[in-house]
């Protein structure tokens, strides 16, 4: 058990980095793409699609992992199923990501309540407390649903040595 739960799966060896300089998230679902081209930003799920190698061309202003085509579809075990529909963890990171830090978000809106997680079971809305919080809330459906543990870095700090 790790956390308040068991994860779905066997814990990856590969590492999730969502860099928090080029992240979109919070009340931008009109922008969130798995990469926009036009904000140079990836959502949650563009971050895991370019783990998984697939590349900036292919995830190019697609808004969900199913949009996936061909042989690189082949790489989205647990992000989308065969028939080109997004899974349970693909909805719900979708919804946290692109969700308002205050705003009640109805998180489990496409899915049902008895396949929410241990961690949302009692709550069907969520209302973001805080990046902290969005970012607690992420993490944990990665380990949960991929086995993927995350790191957040922010590429826009500059180290300072003295």
């Amino acid at each position: 058990m790790i956390d308040d739960f068991t994860p779905l799966v066997p814990i990856q060896e590969q590492v999730l980095e969502i860099d928090l300089a080029t992240w979109s998230r919070g009340g931008l679902a009109e922008y969130s793409r798995l990469y926009n081209s036009h904000t140079g930003k990836k959502c949650c799920l563009g971050f895991e699609c370019l783990l998984r190698g697939i590349s900036l061309d292919v995830i190019k202003d697609m808004t969900m992992p199913y949009a996936i085509w061909g042989h690189e579809a082949s790489k989205l075990g647990g992000m989308a199923t065969n028939s080109y529909d997004d899974t349970v963890f693909s909805l719900l990171a979708a919804r946290i990501n692109d969700a308002k830090v205050g705003v009640e978000d109805r998180v489990g809106e496409r899915v049902r309540l008895e396949d929410l997680p241990p961690f949302l079971k009692s709550e069907a809305s969520v209302t973001l407390e805080s990046e902290e919080h969005r970012q607690e809330l992420i993490r944990k459906l990665f380990l949960y649903y991929l086995g993927r543990k995350v790191v957040y870095v922010n590429s826009d700090q500059v180290e300072v040595t003295a």
